[in-house]
């Protein structure tokens, strides 16, 4: 598990001293440490060569031990490696990693939104 992740612990027993308290490390954006894995699936599917973009289906399809819900929740609370794109596959949103430049595609559906909006 990557500790790239990790910002802060709680102690799971308050009033405890650090050596007998049990930790519970937590991300900056609240996912438990268990979950970490689950980010690190998450996130190499983003960076997956075949794939400019990813909705939350289809990384459920391609890592199809993580259900959708919380595949879609990693989406949405970690922007250290995943970016909403202005694109919509089918109606969902679609998600690049943030270390991917954006595409043509994604370039153009921002103008057209921003021109669509002045109408």
């Amino acid at each position: 598990m990557s500790n790239r992740y990790l910002e802060r612990y709680e102690f799971s027993q308050p009033g405890l001293d650090a050596r007998e308290a049990e930790f519970k490390p937590v991300l900056e954006n609240g996912v438990p440490m268990h979950d970490l894995r689950a980010v690190d699936m998450v996130e190499e599917a983003l960076l997956d060569p075949r794939w400019g973009y990813r909705t939350a289906k289809g990384i459920e399809r391609s890592v199809f031990v993580l259900p959708h819900s919380l595949i879609a929740s990693i989406l949405e609370v970690t922007p250290c490696i995943a970016r909403l794109t202005p694109l919509r596959k089918n109606g969902e949103d679609a998600y690049a990693h943030r270390e991917k430049p954006k595409s043509a595609a994604e370039k153009y559906e921002a103008v057209r939104r921003v021109l669509a909006k002045d109408y």
